[in-house]
């Protein structure tokens, strides 16, 4: 079977969130099994020092703002194994952007990827199947149709949230107009006055999928829905939830690169604990902050609504009455949030409770997740989320919020059997700092806490089961 992943982000070499570490777990889970390849507009901000040339290229034909130009796929080779095709015009039209995502236009370059892609298909060899990620790639399904291209489609709902709201005169750019459209009323948003690309992928792909059971379920309703709640339930039969797995060769501390000493559940818990303080000890005498005999809190996040951001301010404020040591990775953030933590980060160091990074870096997360006691995922929904599974396979136990794939995968010890971590449920600063003083409490409970890691520790958390389940669905859709 060869499956072509259509998609915006890959680990490492494109990386912006969660999205990226799935297409590289997921398709490491499938070599040996199936063909897959990765598709990716080819970005300025690329890595090319992580990629080798296959020596392989295709070229084609496509169309912008009615203008005809060339385009081609190079094919480069991803930790020697992985397939990934870079797509851009001649022009260099993505190689022009030093950004992913953003930008005046943010729409009109994933539009014009979708046409180039499908443009690209009608050249070449069709694959068995295309798994199409987010609503930048969710327009493929349509226009495959309309070219009467018959290849199926799955589309993973990464992040209801992000949906791609745009005009007629965007979509005009690739050809599509309300004239050239069977039923434009596919193309309109259910309660917004302008079009929503991902309502177009919902209806228009064979099948669809996200990232853990019970988001699949809250989507589905009008709080977790972002107005697209009733369409998802008018396709009910053809969506289904599946949880996504941890890469654990690019995340496991017994074989990480990253971290000053490796360690795993053969070496037994004292030398996993040892492990653990010698991160929690590189880390804090490089802010110059004491190690206390409270247990190191961290988060790593991006700082958006979404991941509870005013939980983890509210918290951090109170890390000294609580008895807690914080830190705290976080990138994205807007001035005003930028402001408060900077200004919450000087407040911390003062108190020597702690330190806050303003800033998304992937070597001090790695090391980060090995010096925290206790993780914490505050968010106000989430999809699936990868760092509670990160933190499980470091020995690190999370807090977290039941919603989504935290709900799916984190289980409070007050349930005793398979417990692994601590969870609440309502989105309150109170009942944040509640759960947090039960771990607290809990941490100098030493052979409680111990089982706790352990249990984390031990947890299949790889893609393979996830990988199953999507080869399943693969040739359920071929076959249909």
């Amino acid at each position: 079977m060869r499956v072509f992943h259509i998609s915006a982000e890959m680990t490492p070499f494109a990386k912006v969130g969660g999205l990226a570490d799935v297409l590289l777990g997921l398709n490491r889970a499938f070599l040996n099994r199936i063909q897959s390849r990765v598709i990716l507009p080819h970005y300025g901000a690329i890595d090319m020092d992580l990629l080798v040339s296959a020596d392989e290229e295709e070229s084609f034909t496509t169309v912008l703002n009615g203008k005809e130009c060339r385009a081609r796929v190079s094919y480069y080779r991803l930790y020697r194994d992985l397939m990934v095709g870079l797509l851009d015009t001649e022009e260099r039209y993505w190689g022009s952007r030093s950004d992913i995502y953003g930008g005046d236009d943010e729409i009109e370059s994933f539009l014009f990827f979708c046409r180039a892609v499908v443009d690209w298909l009608q050249t070449r060899e069709a694959p068995d199947l295309l798994h199409l990620h987010d609503w930048q790639t969710s327009l493929v399904p349509f226009l495959l149709q309309k070219e009467k291209i018959s290849i199926p489609t799955l589309l993973t709902i990464h992040n209801l949230s992000y949906q791609g709201l745009c005009q007629w005169h965007d979509l005009q750019k690739i050809s599509v107009t309300p004239d050239s459209v069977r039923d434009p009323s596919l193309f309109q948003d259910p309660h917004r006055d302008c079009l929503n690309l991902m309502k177009v992928g919902i209806l228009s792909a064979d099948r669809l999928t996200t990232v853990s059971p019970t988001y699949a379920v809250e989507v589905k309703t009008a709080e977790y829905g972002h107005g697209l709640d009733g369409v998802l339930r008018s396709v009910s039969e053809k969506f289904q939830g599946i949880l996504n797995g941890l890469d654990d060769a690019y995340w496991n501390p017994a074989i990480d690169p990253l971290l000053v000493t490796n360690y795993s559940l053969i070496d037994g818990m004292k030398k996993i604990r040892l492990a653990k303080e010698r991160h929690k000890e590189s880390i804090l005498s490089e802010l110059d902050l004491p190690i206390l005999s409270d247990p190191l809190v961290v988060a790593v996040t991006r700082l958006v609504s979404q991941k509870g951001i005013d939980l983890l301010y509210d918290l951090f404020s109170h890390a000294k009455e609580l008895g807690i040591q914080v830190l705290l990775l976080g990138g994205g953030a807007n001035a005003e949030d930028r402001s408060r933590f900077s200004e919450l980060d000087q407040v911390l160091r003062q108190e020597k409770r702690g330190a806050i990074f303003l800033q998304s870096d992937e070597m001090v997360a790695h090391r980060l997740f090995a010096a925290a006691d206790i993780f914490v995922v505050p968010s106000l929904f989430e999809p699936c989320g990868l760092t509670q599974l990160i933190a499980l396979m470091y020995g690190a136990i999370p807090i977290v919020r039941r919603t989504g794939g935290l709900a799916d995968t984190i289980v409070d010890l007050s349930s005793q059997k398979d417990s692994n971590g601590f969870v609440f449920d309502d989105p309150l600063p109170e009942a944040f700092r509640d759960a947090v003083k039960r771990a607290r409490s809990c941490f100098f409970q030493l052979e409680t806490w111990e089982a706790l890691m352990v249990r984390g520790m031990q947890q299949d958390l790889s893609w393979k089961r996830s990988a199953d389940q999507y080869l399943m669905l693969y040739q359920r859709i071929c076959s249909e």
